[in-house]
């Protein structure tokens, strides 16, 4: 198991960054980067319009830049506190590395500053497909993973901080 943790303090009330995020558009964040696929769309996994909302027990298709995809499947969602997400079952050549990754959102109200600033902490927890495969990915993707997900997180704190939602 391996642990990547981005934090951001944002300016901007904690139910509007969890309203913004928890819905947010994938292909909007996530570019590719060296030789990670950037996300081109996300598709539901139900024909049933009622279902097609990013909420618990919700799961979708991402699809990337390369052609691949992966399933994505919410967890857990407590609104305005936080939401877990796990995604599996790559298309790409990950799936030998990964079995899957679960990923957590927190959002913390700042005390003292009058509701208008939060605290986000995103966790991305991989588990691997074995050991070799853990070392693989501790070298080769977790680093750059790591800078995607802080490119992410970069673009929503802007997103929220000059109200481009």
């Amino acid at each position: 198991m391996l642990i990547i943790t981005v934090t951001r303090n944002i300016t901007a009330p904690s139910h509007v960054a969890f309203e913004y995020i928890l819905p947010i558009n994938l292909s909007h964040i996530f570019k590719r980067y060296s030789f990670l696929p950037g996300i081109v769309y996300t598709s539901w996994q139900s024909q049933n319009p009622l279902n097609q909302k990013w909420q618990e027990g919700a799961s979708r298709i991402v699809h990337f830049d390369d052609k691949s995809t992966a399933n994505e499947s919410m967890k857990k969602v407590i609104t305005n506190k936080l939401f877990e997400y796990k995604i599996t079952n790559w298309s790409s050549l990950l799936r030998l590395l990964i079995k899957k990754i679960e990923g957590k959102f927190v959002f913390s109200d700042i005390l003292n500053t009058s509701d208008t600033e939060t605290n986000i902490v995103w966790t991305y927890t991989l588990f691997s497909q074995n050991i070799f495969a853990e070392k693989l990915i501790k070298i080769i993707i977790l680093p750059r993973l790591e800078i995607v997900l802080n490119k992410a997180m970069d673009i929503i704190k802007n997103d929220l901080e000059t109200k481009n939602i």
